[in-house]
């Protein structure tokens, strides 16, 4: 595999993160960057109740259009439709919008790896295998935290 990505930390706090899906994986990417406060808006015909009871999530409950995205630091596609997902991403281009599309992460700028952090510490630990075997990064990353906590 030739490596093309390369971790580093950003500050997301009052970033603008755009949402073009409202399901689960959606909601995962979500409560998993909540934490560091971004604004996070969610354009979708529906959401489920996990980001329908998020309050610090603005829900926009429409199909999105090119127009949506306008403003977003970075743009998280998550839809089941892939050609609607490759438009998406493809807007998001064009505007240099850094994209990650959940279900192509030869489309995506970015990928989220899996991550622990102790947070009265400030440690983060984030393990990624570039977007092509997000379980093995879990499980990876839950080895780390498992080995960390017993310090």
């Amino acid at each position: 595999m030739k490596l093309s990505y390369y971790p580093f930390l950003v500050n997301i706090r009052g970033k603008r993160l755009v949402f073009i899906g409202g399901g689960k994986v959606a909601e995962r990417k979500i409560a998993s960057l909540s934490r560091m406060e971004p604004e996070i808006r969610v354009i979708a015909p529906s959401v489920t109740d996990g980001i329908r009871d998020n309050v610090r999530v603005e829900k926009v409950l429409k199909p999105a259009s090119a127009e949506d995205i306008r403003g977003a630091d970075f743009l998280f596609i998550c839809t089941d439709d892939r050609e609607l997902n490759r438009e998406f991403a493809i807007e998001a281009k064009i505007k240099n919008i850094p994209v990650n599309v959940a279900d192509d992460p030869d489309m995506s700028d970015f990928h989220l790896p899996a991550v622990y952090v102790e947070e009265d510490t400030g440690t983060v630990v984030s393990v990624s295998t570039q977007g092509q075997e997000p379980s093995f990064s879990k499980k990876l990353r839950d080895r780390i935290a498992a080995f960390l906590e017993k310090g």
